[in-house]
């Protein structure tokens, strides 16, 4: 599962945020900060998601891809990242970047949640 960052910067702010522990403040932060991210904005709500469906026991993920997950979140949710998020635009351009890399190295993890989510919800 390789992460391919656009720059050394988000690779540094990411690895350093992924061994983060992830509550319930910094879940509703990342709900509230998603509607910034327009495009991104859904990818990133299924990835809080699927954190509270592990964080509950209803789905289980394993670390390394759980870890890839908190990683985003917390990158995204942090003031302090590769581009401050105060600059108009630009700020958020990273944050979807680091979305989209942990989107395409969690591919087969995303789909089995999709999977569980829709038998669940016919049952």
């Amino acid at each position: 599962m390789e992460m391919n960052f656009k720059n050394k910067d988000q690779e540094k702010y990411f690895n350093k945020f992924k061994s983060e522990k992830i509550d319930e403040n910094t879940l509703n932060k990342a709900e509230h900060k998603a509607n910034k991210l327009k495009k991104s904005s859904s990818s990133f709500l299924l990835l809080i998601e699927m954190v509270k469906s592990h964080l509950s026991g209803k789905f289980k993920i394993p670390t390394k891809e759980l870890a890839i997950i908190i990683g985003a979140i917390v990158y995204v949710v942090s003031p302090i990242d590769a581009v401050v998020d105060l600059i108009p635009f630009v700020g958020y351009v990273d944050d979807a970047t680091v979305i989209g890399i942990a989107l395409k190295a969690l591919f087969e993890t995303i789909e089995k949640y999709k999977k569980y989510k829709e038998s669940n919800s016919n049952a």
